[in-house]
């Protein structure tokens, strides 16, 4: 907490990716001057134990961000899509819990094999479906900027994904590629 005290003094803007977060570190970070805690939401049981190895459950996400929240923090709550091995689980319900925590912003991440790991050699999720979890966070989220994070598949997957993202109403995406302008 020195450091992030430290970091504002010198005039930074400070983000914290903080994983399952208490009632007390969440204090503690808001009195520290955190500006936004960054943090992934997961709505199925088994891709939190199969995937990132911890006994927790879904709810456990709900209330992280909810001690955020209460304590005045700025959240930003993030979902991969496609995080169990390329599959779509529990996405639907990580978007009902943001909407429930009422976040300054969402962003969307889409699973991207990465080599030398475990998942280097799966299929990201189908576009389609990639496609109607972002629609959906628009229709579940329709006052909320949506982010489309920088994690994708490269290649046409990448471009496919920013066009389809605008086309469901994301507000941003960061190191976009260049998209030609299409006149509406």
């Amino acid at each position: 907490m020195e450091a992030i005290g430290y970091a504002k003094q010198m005039g930074l803007k400070v983000l914290v990716h903080g994983g399952l977060i208490q009632r007390g570190t969440a204090a503690r970070l808001k009195e520290a001057g955190v500006d936004q805690v960054l943090m992934d939401v997961i709505g199925d049981e088994n891709t939190i134990r199969e995937v990132c190895h911890l006994d927790r459950k879904p709810g456990d996400y709900l209330q992280s961000m909810l001690y955020c929240r209460d304590t005045g923090l700025n959240i930003a709550p993030h979902i991969v899509i496609g995080l169990h091995f390329g599959q779509i689980r529990g996405e639907r319900r990580a978007l009902e819990m943001i909407r429930e925590a009422g976040p300054e912003t969402i962003v969307l991440v889409i699973l991207a094999p990465a080599c030398g790991t475990s998942m280097a050699g799966i299929q990201p999720p189908a576009m389609d479906e990639a496609a109607r979890i972002i629609a959906t966070a628009r229709i579940l989220n329709p006052a909320t900027p949506i982010t489309l994070g920088c994690a994708r598949p490269p290649g046409n997957y990448k471009r496919r994904a920013e066009t389809i993202a605008i086309d469901c109403g994301v507000n941003g995406s960061p190191i976009p590629i260049k998209l030609p302008l299409i006149m509406r």
